[in-house]
């Protein structure tokens, strides 16, 4: 009877005995009942301590040391975000939930390097439905997966406009930038935030939809192997998708922009392969697109090589669909346009005697300066 009425009051505040070095507790922010093990070492082999107890994936209990139980993504609200913003965009700051949810995974699940400056691991970080509220850029360490319910139910509101999401994680050795590579940003819509990417290797942006944006909504610099796939931008002040190589010894290659949907901003894309050194933009793909009511398309600067731009759907761009100049080589096939032209600018200050520009099935009307030394065939 004893034994009875004391499971009654285990299971009355959440608790249940340990049973093969398991308990059983409510978890404090979503009030689901949890399975931690027993463990004695930390996830790198160390002993457990204190000191490594972050209380949601590591914790102690009643002297002796356990692990969250868990197979795939981690629920950013186990660390406290709420997600309750509302159509006014008031609610609870998420900020620092998010921030600890990402240092201590990075902690716990710290990637392994392969060869040739691959890595191999990481953790995916889940966003149920809601609308997060933030007041600072969050940064994303190397193999990290940051994954919303959908495009359609997941937000995340940054309170003053600037970037939501950055790979930069700060400085080493007070000369070098600390970049994150293999980072994935998917299945979610950011609202008066963007995102910055710089050196992004093997990198994902996918299903994200970037809305009413003061300054840049996407910002790329030398990336290697970037796929940006299904995202939407709409209502930027300045300049859509940026994507520039400014810096480094370059050149920035092979990197997609596929299903892209951009609208009422000032510029949908800029691709700025710079005119110095070894700086220039290489291997890139604009696929099946649409890019309307802005005051220009898509513009080309510095030394740009193998771009294909293909099945774009401009309409009503106000003052150009597309504008090329420098180096700027490239191909344009299968497109449209109801409104903006196409420019090909002269750049006196540059030998443009090797630029090759290609127009397939081209519907275009094209404007070519006098001065302009490039080749332009129409195939």
């Amino acid at each position: 009877m004893k034994k009875i009425f004391l499971l009654m009051i285990l299971l009355l505040f959440g608790i249940v005995p340990a049973q093969n070095n398991i308990v059983r507790l409510d978890d404090p922010h979503t009030k689901e009942l949890t399975e931690y093990a027993e463990v004695i070492t930390f996830a790198d082999g160390s002993a457990m301590r204190d000191q490594v107890c972050d209380g949601v994936i590591y914790l102690k209990y009643r002297e002796k040391y356990y692990k969250r139980i868990y197979h795939g993504a981690v629920n950013v609200k186990w660390f406290g975000a709420k997600g309750d913003g509302n159509s006014h965009d008031i609610g609870t700051d998420d900020t620092n939930a998010i921030k600890n949810a990402l240092v201590v995974l990075a902690k716990i699940h710290q990637p392994t390097s392969l060869t040739g400056g691959h890595l191999f691991g990481g953790f995916t970080l889940y966003f149920p439905k809601g609308k997060y509220i933030i007041n600072e850029t969050i940064k994303i360490p190397s193999c990290t997966t940051i994954i919303g319910e959908s495009r359609y139910e997941t937000m995340i509101h940054m309170k003053t406009p600037r970037f939501a999401f950055t790979n930069i994680m700060g400085m080493l050795n007070k000369r070098d930038v600390d970049m994150s590579n293999n980072i994935k940003i998917r299945q979610l819509t950011l609202k008066q935030g963007g995102i910055e990417l710089q050196n992004s290797i093997n990198s994902v942006v996918e299903d994200v939809g970037i809305f009413d944006i003061t300054g840049v909504a996407l910002q790329i610099r030398i990336p290697v192997n970037l796929m940006i796939r299904n995202v939407k931008i709409f209502n930027c002040s300045d300049t859509a998708i940026k994507y520039e190589d400014n810096m480094g010894s370059g050149p920035s290659t092979t990197t997609t922009f596929e299903n892209i949907w951009i609208a009422a901003s000032n510029r949908a894309i800029l691709l700025d392969g710079n005119t110095g050194g070894s700086h220039k933009i290489i291997t890139t793909r604009i696929l099946n697109s649409i890019i309307e009511y802005n005051n220009i398309g898509i513009e080309l600067k510095g030394n740009i090589e193998n771009l294909v731009i293909r099945d774009i759907h401009f309409e009503q761009n106000k003052n150009a669909s597309l504008i090329a100049t420098d180096n700027a080589s490239f191909t344009l096939e299968d497109s449209w346009a109801d409104k903006g032209d196409i420019i090909i600018k002269n750049n006196p200050n540059i030998d443009q005697t090797k630029v090759e520009i290609y127009f397939k099935n081209n519907m275009i009307p094209l404007k070519v300066d006098p001065g302009f030394k490039g080749k332009i065939f129409n195939l």
